[in-house]
């Protein structure tokens, strides 16, 4: 894999935009421009005469730069950085590429069998899965603006493409075992300033929304388990976690699911225990939230609030028969 710091290279072929360029756009499609409106990129059909190719505009200097060996790409306006896919059959050998070119500097690396680009949320780095003819997939993150290769894990088969968090330090897959076709389930890497893997959902499942229900599912989709019965009933439940910063549940957890009555505009909590199923905590006339539940014993507070009652913090125990209000907020607030 050539280093970071490897020598610019020059564009494959420049011709000042003119007439000819202006009648070759017509067919061309997927437009896109950099935060710094200095360059411009689209895909226009391959001169090879089946497929497409990139092409690139310099908006500066008006010149224009053909492709032909990238059929697709990400741009990430931002940093100015091209992610292009190169097919098999326009390259040497027999799988598939992934090209990174700066535009600014014409530096660009290629990631032999790279795949499943994403952007991170800040559109600085991209996260992308490798496939070698032999052994591992790797999990790899590339700064956009050094071009710098960090790789964060390997799994036999990852089975989707990298998701990253909102805050940009986890990226989340679905990965098999690489020995069968079973999937294992969701691995959940840091790709911050340290990486690797923090934890494996190794239940087998996850949590699917319906716009009523709420669903498990096992990851290749062969089991699906519907939890709640909010369709009869126009009650639309949502997983709500106790403590978000807790690891993910297991199939010995108990499930709790907010819930919102879209004819009566109630609102509650329901819990759903492995051996018991779902059942009703509360269900009342006025909006609840943040639920959340004392570390050492079976105590909750929840937050009630109505048109009439300003919001205050309620305490009760596990049955959740009476509510105790603990705060006073002021209702001019």
């Amino acid at each position: 894999m050539p280093a970071a710091g490897s020598p610019a290279v020059h564009f494959p072929r420049r011709r000042p935009i003119g007439q000819a360029a202006s009648r070759e756009f017509e067919q061309a499609s997927g437009f896109r421009f950099t935060d710094d409106s200095r360059w411009f990129i689209a895909r226009e059909p391959s001169e090879e005469g089946s497929g497409s190719q990139m092409v690139v505009v310099n908006l500066r200097d008006g010149s224009v730069h053909h492709h032909a060996h990238i059929s697709s790409y990400i741009l990430a306006p931002r940093v100015g950085v091209v992610l292009g896919n190169v097919p098999a059959q326009r390259r040497d050998g027999d799988r598939p590429a992934l090209e990174l070119l700066h535009l600014n500097s014409g530096e660009r690396i290629r990631i032999d069998h790279g795949r499943q680009a994403t952007l991170s949320p800040d559109g600085r780095r991209a996260a992308l899965l490798t496939q070698p003819p032999k052994g591992n997939q790797r999990l790899i993150v590339v700064d956009l603006q050094t071009l710098e290769i960090r790789e964060v894990g390997q799994a036999g088969q990852f089975d989707s493409r990298p998701l990253w968090h909102p805050e940009g330090d986890r990226l989340a897959l679905v990965q098999r075992d690489g020995e069968s076709s079973g999937a294992v389930g969701l691995a959940v890497y840091a790709a911050g300033d340290d990486v690797g893997l923090l934890h494996e959902l190794d239940q087998r499942w996850v949590l699917l929304y319906s716009r009523f229900d709420v669903y498990r599912a096992s990851p290749d989709g062969e089991r699906v388990e519907r939890l709640t019965q909010g369709r009869e009933h126009r009650i639309r439940f949502r997983e709500h976690r106790l403590d978000w910063h807790a690891g993910p549940p297991d199939e010995t957890s108990a499930l709790y699911f907010s819930a919102f009555n879209e004819q009566d505009k109630s609102h509650g909590y329901l819990r759903h225990e492995p051996d018991e199923g779902a059942r009703w905590l509360i269900n009342q006339p006025r909006r609840l939230q943040f639920l959340q539940k004392a570390d050492a014993a079976d105590a909750f507070v929840v937050m009630a609030e109505s048109a009439t009652e300003s919001p205050n913090f309620h305490f009760t125990d596990d049955d959740f028969r009476t509510l105790r209000r603990v705060t006073n907020t002021n209702p001019q607030q």
